[in-house]
């Protein structure tokens, strides 16, 4: 059984390793400091910036990829609001071309096999 990716064996070795390091008397001391650090550090105006940066950053493509489709749909969408018909647009030429390997000469297509005589 696991609680949030940490299973049983985990949580006992780090829970042995507190009692090593602070003894059984500081630990409850330590667990409040460290409860109180980590509510600063999640109220404070830097771990909000830090969360809207990295959402952002993961939001990022599929937003950057909407903008990209609605600038090919706005032409369309001008000339059916002009009341003619939207003519199909060919996708922009951007020079790409089919790879071949190196000295490789683009080769006839082969001819089909010949018929089955049975």
């Amino acid at each position: 059984m696991e609680l949030f990716g940490v299973g049983p064996l985990e949580v006992l070795l780090v829970v042995l390793l507190a009692l090593v390091l602070f003894g059984p008397n500081d630990i409850a001391k330590n667990a409040r400091t460290a409860g109180r650090f980590l509510n600063r550090l999640y109220k404070s105006e830097g771990w909000r910036t830090m969360t809207q940066a990295s959402t952002a950053l993961r939001n990022l493509p599929n937003r950057l990829a909407r903008e990209a489709e609605l600038d090919q749909l706005d032409p369309s969408r001008r000339t059916e609001a002009a009341g003619r018909p939207a003519a199909p647009t060919a996708p922009p030429d951007s020079g790409m071309t089919a790879w071949t390997p190196e000295g490789a000469e683009a080769s006839p297509p082969l001819p089909p096999p010949p018929a089955d005589p049975n």
